[in-house]
């Protein structure tokens, strides 16, 4: 697999010293011919850096640029900077894009129309079965399954999706030359073996910390028309992924509880009823932020309203600031 000089030098950059995911944003409203340079000369479009740069500095950002591009030649991945065509366009028109994405799998997927489903690791019995019908029926309408390869509800959508024949993309907190959890080594595999997708904006070999993980929620947020959250508590990660959704201005689709779960106050339930019931009161404290819209708030008590989330998806996607070709999505869904 060859990598454009775009590539190289892009890797090269965000190994610099005061570069960041900011400073290679701001590139991106800049001329593109600046990639017909030689690359130290890109240095000039960076004067403040530029002043603080050492020789040592610009060795490793070379040693950088070439381990990844090497290593991605090994595993036979892609890498994906914000500066390509292929770029995702969902992801590209949000303000805090990651620049660069390293990708084992179809690409072609991520500019797709993708939903994201989400939720806790330790799903009630009746929860996984939830996730299970509403993933089968989102795959079975053309629908790229978007989570991120963690156990419980995550496992489900992607295991789902791939059971009805579909496309499904997990996103991840760290590189791609490992699978976190190990247990789902076979599933990552069998995702890039039948058309899908393993992506990060980590490179190989980069420490895993804590952050990462909200990192990557927003990004499955922002690669998707919607999140669905299928269940969740109070303080459940896939709440930053919600937040996401919100914040991009994507639906958020929030998936009614089994009556057995409402009755005995299940735990992992109780952040999707305090949403379902209270709406805009809970962002507050599910959130801690209370200027999100209520109005991308979807609530979905049964399958009889899977249609009209799906319909109100995209009607707000088309209407969204940073949507892409939606007529060219509507024709490809066949929905409306």
């Amino acid at each position: 697999m060859e990598f454009s000089a775009k590539t190289e030098k892009t890797l090269f950059l965000s190994a610099l010293p005061g570069v960041g995911a900011k400073t290679l944003l701001s590139l991106k409203k800049l001329d593109l011919e600046i990639f017909n340079t030689p690359t130290k000369e890109l240095l000039s479009f960076l004067p403040m850096i530029k002043k603080k740069m050492g020789h040592d500095d610009l060795l490793k950002a070379e040693e950088y640029a070439k381990r990844n591009i090497d290593k991605a030649h090994e595993m036979g991945h892609k890498i994906l900077t914000i500066f390509d065509h292929d770029y995702p366009e969902l992801l590209e028109n949000i303000p805090d894009a990651p620049p660069i994405l390293f990708c084992s799998g179809n690409t072609e997927i991520l500019n797709k129309k993708s939903l994201a489903i989400i939720g806790t690791r330790e799903p009630t019995e009746h929860g996984a079965v939830i996730a299970e019908r509403v993933t089968a029926w989102f795959t079975e309408r053309g629908w790229t399954i978007v989570s991120g390869l963690a156990k419980g509800i995550d496992s489900i959508a992607h295991k789902t999706c791939l059971e009805n024949n579909g496309k499904t993309a997990a996103v991840l907190a760290h590189g791609l030359e490992k699978v976190y959890p190990a247990e789902n080594k076979a599933l990552a595999t069998e995702i890039t073996m039948t058309g899908g997708l393993l992506v990060s904006e980590y490179a190989y070999n980069t420490p895993t910390f804590k952050t990462n993980f909200v990192q990557r929620d927003r990004v499955q947020a922002a690669l998707s028309a919607a999140v669905t959250l299928i269940q969740t508590d109070i303080k459940g990660g896939s709440l930053h992924a919600s937040k996401a959704a919100l914040k991009y201005k994507r639906n958020l689709i929030v998936v009614g509880q089994s009556q057995y779960d409402i009755e005995t106050q299940a735990t992992k339930s109780q952040g999707n009823l305090r949403l379902l019931s209270e709406g805009k009161g809970a962002f507050l404290d599910l959130f801690n932020d209370s200027k999100l819209e209520e109005e991308l708030l979807i609530k979905m008590f049964s399958k009889r309203e899977y249609e009209s989330a799906e319909r109100k998806v995209i009607e707000t996607l088309a209407l969204s600031t940073c949507a892409p070709n939606i007529q060219t999505m509507s024709r490809s869904t066949a929905l409306i």
